[in-house]
């Protein structure tokens, strides 16, 4: 997920972000190095180390702004005026386009990241679960989610569903990473719709 130029984040280190973005969905995180990082981007390293004093920090940085980004658009969903099964698919829609950048590599190097890096993400995934479960528990309110299931289970299937393109399940399908986010998503989020909907 790019930072868009009218962003207020200083202009070199939104193009350090976005080349970076670009090339960790590439290529994974473990190959690009800070040189390269600096050298696609037309910057120094010493421009580099005044916004992020390691790679690792820079990747936090990204996930942190992607995680943001997504609950941005989850807020925008909350509010807009149509149908809650018509914000499902939008929002499926929406990870579906965010997940089509993203190769397998980065994916697999993301799930078996650093102590560091894997505490960081979970901390923030939890923060993105907890503010998607008020968007279901709306839902059950308002009677388009399955008032018979507790909104607990949802958000455990939801954590899980999250960690299953890493599983061994995933990987013997042979399918890209997007298409399992597209298939998964409309299976689970689909699955917990009323008739209302």
């Amino acid at each position: 997920m790019l930072v868009p130029d009218n962003s207020s984040i200083p202009k070199k280190k939104r193009i350090i972000v976005n080349t970076a973005t670009k090339l960790f969905y590439r290529f994974g995180m473990k190959r690009i190095t800070v040189e390269e990082i600096c050298q696609k981007a037309g910057v120094s390293k010493a421009t580099f180390y005044k916004y992020f004093p390691n790679k690792v920090e820079l990747i936090k940085y990204i996930f942190k702004l992607s995680s943001k980004n997504l609950m941005h658009k989850l807020e925008e969903l909350k509010t807009c005026d149509m149908p809650f099964y018509k914000k499902i698919n939008s929002w499926i829609e929406y990870k579906v386009e965010i997940t089509s950048h993203i190769n397998a590599e980065f994916v697999e190097e993301f799930y078996q990241a650093s102590e560091e890096l894997a505490d960081f993400t979970k901390h923030t995934t939890k923060q993105n679960y907890d503010q998607f479960l008020s968007f279901i528990v709306e839902g059950q309110s308002s009677g388009d989610v399955r008032q018979d299931l507790d909104s607990k289970t949802i958000l455990a299937l939801i954590e899980y569903l999250g960690n299953f393109p890493k599983s061994k399940q995933a990987k013997a399908l042979g399918k890209s990473f997007n298409e399992l986010t597209e298939e998964v998503n409309k299976l689970f989020y689909f699955g917990i719709l009323t008739d209302k909907s």
